[in-house]
């Protein structure tokens, strides 16, 4: 509910500073109820075919019904993510302890599996009924080659594309692959193209908004504000900063992809400690909305 409130409340931030003070209320409410686009694959968004409906039916909900299953395991095998046990285990470790990081890749691991579990199953049931083809939450994120990748299109894509569209504007950037590279071809327009020192202030603006999603949830669930998960976002944006510059030089393009895959998993290791450290204090697996399988005690 939280999540469903901050995506209708960044539409109307969106309309109150993109709309003109004389639209109609009927021209606003019809955008504001169409925020929906985010989720949807406007490229293709019909899905009239039932034969193609139903396949996709069946291979979305089996893919999250897998992911599921993959969580139950995952939350079943890892003891020292459940309960009071998190807690004590979290305490016992130092930002110094390779097993904090070691912890800190199980629970993005976990994280995943759970939500993009449910958001394939929900998704697919979505499609079944409005006949419309919508995006993946979570496109392969454990791929990544690079931040602006991760936190572009894999991790989380429609909710990144609102929280872009009700600070920058505009329409969604679509995803263009080039012998297997990916790369972002922007929509095109009549306006100059946008400074470097204006994307930064963009993306330091979105990665600052999502801290404080996340403080505000943290806050709601456990009444703990920390600002670890705001520390933990800057540190995203201040590692993007980087590597789009180091992007531009030949050293960089000369980086084998395993090479990049390790750094940006070196890189979310050593910062996602600050993400999760609330919720282990918390309980761990316990604190997340997640069915008891009776592993999580």
């Amino acid at each position: 509910m939280t999540t469903i409130a901050w995506v209708f409340a960044l539409r109307t931030w969106e309309i109150l500073n993109n709309a003109a003070l004389e639209s109609s209320i009927k021209g606003n409410l019809k955008h504001f109820c169409g925020y929906l686009h985010a989720f949807v694959d406007r490229r293709n968004p019909h899905l009239r075919d039932p034969v193609e409906r139903g396949e996709r039916f069946l291979r979305r909900t089996g893919r999250g019904i897998l992911k599921l299953v993959g969580f139950h395991f995952a939350s079943c095998s890892v003891p020292f993510l459940n309960g009071s046990e998190a807690a004590e285990f979290w305490a016992g470790t130092t930002y110094l302890s390779p097993s904090r990081y070691l912890v800190t890749v199980l629970a993005g691991l976990i994280m995943y599996l759970w939500m993009g579990g449910i958001a394939d199953v929900l998704f697919s049931i979505i499609e079944l009924l409005l006949r419309v083809r919508t995006r993946d939450m979570f496109e392969r994120p454990y791929t990544s080659t690079s931040l602006r990748a991760f936190w572009r299109w894999r991790w989380n894509g429609p909710f990144q594309e609102c929280l872009a569209r009700a600070i920058i504007g505009g329409g969604q950037s679509e995803r263009v692959r080039y012998n297997e590279k990916e790369k972002v071809d922007e929509e095109r327009n009549d306006t100059k193209p946008t400074s470097m020192s204006a994307t930064m202030l963009a993306a330091f603006n979105i990665f600052l908004l999502s801290g404080v999603f996340h403080e505000h949830v943290n806050f709601v669930a456990f009444k703990d504000i920390s600002a670890q998960n705001c520390m933990f976002f800057l540190i995203q944006f201040v590692g993007l900063a980087m590597e789009l510059q180091w992007s531009r030089t030949k050293m960089y393009k000369s980086l084998p992809d395993p090479l990049r895959w390790c750094a940006v998993l070196l890189f979310a290791a050593l910062s996602g400690s600050l993400f999760v450290a609330p919720y282990m204090r918390n309980g761990g697996l316990k604190a997340f909305p997640f069915p008891d399988f009776g592993c999580v005690s």
